[in-house]
Formats: structure tokens, C-alpha cells, sequence
């Protein structure tokens, strides 16, 4: 490559990494808006998980049950005596009569749907736990996934039904189950929106089509109603007869919403049902201890793990420290922009996996350029030395990826919650330390025409 087009190519990613570089740390006021409009820098779109940036969570009681707060603020006598303090914990009374072996046994299962549907969000650190022997406690972190959201709807007891009318056309009983009528449902997004989309069997198509024709020909009500229980969890708008294998329901301006619709459904397919009615109750945040120190010396590390690397590179390999730091710089862009927009919640397991990932990358880059100043004291010129390096590292370097991709994969498939994120963010560091692999080829075949003394910059020595 001459100088001119090596200089040109070097200016222009230089703005661009400036560029993205200040579009992902600053957040700012957007010039000629009169202060009105703010601009959010990237970083600050990440979602952090509890360990780093605390959340929220919601206790739920089941009917029957209530907090000693609410006991001391009944002002009816008569209500009040029908419940008494639950031996086995001060904090909550219960309706007399109440702790029988079904209560248990209906309790013990809500627990086991809870757990499942709020699982179903892939929530880094979400849970359900009990607490007070027979309340629910549901944890999430910051942002749209509040808990208090979550509790709510997610907990809606019943059978699933969907019904037109007076005349209920899918629902439990004993010829049919709900996977009779529908294969699945999930969450999508579309053009900024989102929506349901239901699969359904053949039954459920023939249900679907019955009741949608039904509505569409009618003049004051065209509305086919989805419920759990005594909740209705959709009101559905038809204006023709619906005749698809798949049914979809948008309208959904939020992610969260969409998925708590699409679970509760899911939830019926798979027969888990609640059988105890729930309120919320208590609904606090909360913050790990030293948050905002915790922030910081994260930022502070990697800050000092990159400088490291850098300096470390220089003191061995010198120019070729450059051509180093762009390959990091790019693959750490590269990560904060994607876990950006995917939404992910990170924890600090995720933030060591994306540090691992440039580790790695850096590690990959050092095998590399220690194999090149071999090739070159073999008598091979530096360009031949480049190529054979490359040649030289090329199986060995898959071989690590291939195995660390693969472990993060199985990680990913097996695990819930926190942990599957951080498998996932595993695997993407590991992908994109693969590509970041040949970009440094690309950065170094641009950055060394620019060098005064070829040899000087890869740190060799031609012996005369």
C-alpha cells in the first residue's frame, strides 16, 4: 500500500474511532434545540445488572395472607378478626383456617410457575424466592423489567381462555389441553413496535377462524378477549376474518409488556397455571453497596488493563503497538455498541467476559508478531515474514476460538438468568476477538508504510 492511500485510510478510521468514541462516553445537550432535546451517550443505554447498579423487587402475597402493616390499618373489627399472626413468622397474619395441606401444596406449585415465567424473561439476576414462609419475593433490575411489573402480571392465576362474546372457544378441559389449540407464543419486534405472535395447531387455526369471522360481522362487538382467570391479558381488534397458522398481536409500544403476554400464554401451553390468587404488596429499590465506587473502579481497570497491554506491546514490539491499540479499540466499540442494542443486562461477570474477550485478542495479536520476528531472522523479508506469521498461527488461532466459543455456547444453553447472559456476551467477545484477529492484519498492512524504518517498527534487526 503506498504512503498516500496508508495515510488517507489512517485518517479517516482515526475520525471514525473519534467519532464513536465520543458518541459512546458523552452524553450532551444537542446543539440548536434551545436545551429542549438531550442526547444519551451509548454507555449510558447499557443496562447494568443488581451487582453493579442495584434494582428493584415486590413482594406478592396470596389471597389469604397480608403484611402486618395492612393488618394494623384495617379499621373494620369484624374483618380483622378473621385473621391471626402466623406462628411460624411475625411479619405477615393469615385468614384463620387458612394453612391447610392444599394452601401448601397450591403455594409450593405457585412458587415453581412463578420461577419458570419469570425465568422466561432471561432477566440477568430476575428471581423469585420465598420469603416469610408463604409470601413471594420477585427481584429485577433497573429499567422497564421493574419488579413491581413483573409481580403484577406474572403472577395472573387461572385457566387460559379466549372468548368472543358469551362463547369461550379455547380453553382446559377434559378433551382438551391448551397445546391442543396453540403450539407456542413469543415476543417480536417490528419497525419500532412490537407484537405476540401465537402459533397455532390445526384446531386452533379452525377456533381462531370461527371466532374472528364472527366478530368481524359484527357491528358492536368485533373484539376477541384473551384471559387468565379473572384478567384479561388481551382485547383483539378484528376487522376480517383471520385464517393463518400464526396469529399476531401488536400494538405493544415496550419489549417487556409483549414478553409478559406472550409468557402467561406460553405458560398455559406448557400447564403451568396458578392456582392461588396474588396482590402486590412492598415494592422497594435497592443498591449494592458502594455502587457508584464500583462503577468507577470498573471503568478505572479496564482504563488500566488497556494501558498495560499497550504500554507492554511497545516495550517488546514497538511500532507494532499501534496496530495493537486500533484492533482494541475497534473490537472494545465493537462490544459496547452491541451490547447496546441488543439490550442486554450486564453484570460483572459479563464486564470480565468482555475484558477476557480484548485479553484475548490482545494475547492472539503478541503469538502473532513474536511468530513474525521468528519468520524474519529465518532471512524471509518483513512482508513474507507478515504472510508467514499469519500462515504459521492460522490453525492454532481457530483452534482457541473454536474451544472457547464452544464452552460459552454449552454455558449459554444450560444456564439461566445472569449466567447465560455472561455465556452470552462470552460468546460474542469470543467472535469478535476472531474477527479482531484479522482486522490487526488489515491495521498493520495500512499503519507500516507510514513508518520511517520498517524494521525499527516491528522491532527486528536485519543482520549484515
Amino acid at each position: 500500500m503506498g504512503k498516500k492511500k496508508s495515510m488517507t485510510l489512517i485518517i479517516l478510521l482515526s475520525i471514525v474511532m473519534v467519532i464513536l468514541l465520543l458518541l459512546s462516553t458523552v452524553s450532551c445537550t444537542i446543539p440548536f434545540t434551545n436545551g429542549v432535546k438531550e442526547y444519551n451517550s451509548i454507555l449510558s443505554n447499557v443496562n447494568l445488572g443488581m451487582d453493579v447498579n442495584g434494582g428493584t423487587y415486590a413482594v406478592i402475597y396470596p389471597e389469604g395472607v397480608i403484611s402486618v402493616a395492612e393488618y394494623n390499618d384495617m379499621e373494620d373489627e369484624t374483618e380483622k378478626a378473621k385473621y391471626e399472626a402466623y406462628e411460624g413468622n411475625s411479619a405477615i397474619y393469615m385468614q384463620r383456617d387458612t394453612l391447610t395441606d392444599s394452601f401448601k401444596e397450591s403455594f409450593q406449585e405457585a412458587v415453581d410457575v412463578l420461577t419458570y415465567r419469570v425465568e422466561s424473561k432471561h432477566l440477568a439476576g430476575a428471581s423469585v424466592c420465598v420469603e416469610n414462609d408463604y409470601t413471594i419475593r420477585v427481584t429485577a433490575p433497573y429499567g422497564d423489567s421493574n419488579a413491581a411489573a413483573i409481580a403484577g402480571q406474572l403472577s395472573y392465576s387461572g385457566d387460559f381462555t379466549l372468548s368472543y362474546g358469551n362463547k369461550t372457544y379455547i380453553k382446559n378441559n377434559h378433551n382438551h389441553d391448551i397445546s391442543d389449540y396453540i403450539k407456542s407464543a413469543g415476543a417480536l419486534e417490528n419497525a419500532g413496535s412490537y407484537l405476540v405472535e401465537i402459533k397455532l395447531t390445526k384446531d386452533g387455526r379452525a377456533k381462531i377462524k370461527e371466532a374472528s369471522a364472527l366478530a368481524a360481522a359484527s357491528d358492536s362487538d368485533s373484539a376477541l378477549v384473551f384471559a387468565m382467570g379473572d384478567n384479561q391479558i388481551v382485547s383483539l381488534t378484528v376487522e376480517e376474518e383471520i385464517d393463518n397458522s400464526s396469529l399476531y398481536i401488536s400494538g405493544y409500544t415496550d419489549l417487556q409488556t409483549a414478553e409478559n403476554v406472550a409468557i402467561l400464554i406460553q405458560s398455559a401451553v406448557e400447564e403451568k397455571i396458578l392456582n392461588l390468587d396474588f396482590t402486590v404488596g412492598d415494592v422497594r429499590s435497592y443498591e449494592p453497596a458502594n455502587s457508584e465506587l464500583t462503577k468507577t473502579l470498573i471503568v478505572l481497570a479496564i482504563a488500566l488493563i488497556v494501558t498495560l497491554e499497550i504500554l507492554l506491546t511497545a516495550l517488546v514490539f514497538k511500532g507494532l503497538s499501534v496496530v495493537n491499540a486500533y484492533a482494541l479499540v475497534t473490537y472494545g466499540l465493537a462490544m459496547l455498541i452491541t451490547v447496546a442494542i441488543a439490550g442486554w443486562t450486564l453484570t460483572l461477570g459479563g464486564v470480565i467476559m468482555a475484558v477476557l474477550g480484548g485479553l484475548i485478542l490482545s494475547a492472539v495479536n503478541v503469538f502473532v508478531f513474536h511468530t513474525m520476528q521468528k519468520e524474519f531472522y529465518k532471512g524471509r523479508t518483513i512482508a513474507a515474514a507478515v504472510k508467514s506469521a499469519y500462515k504459521r498461527t492460522l490453525l492454532s488461532i481457530v483452534d482457541l476460538h473454536v474451544v472457547l466459543f464452544i464452552v460459552a455456547l454449552v454455558v449459554f444453553l444450560i444456564a439461566v438468568g445472569a449466567v447465560k447472559t455472561m455465556a452470552l456476551v462470552a460468546m460474542v467477545a469470543v467472535a469478535y476477538s476472531f474477527i479482531g484477529y484479522w482486522l490487526t492484519r488489515f491495521y498493520w498492512y495500512m499503519i507500516m508504510p507510514q513508518a520511517k524504518d520498517q524494521y525499527t517498527f516491528c522491532n527486528v534487526v536485519r543482520e549484515k
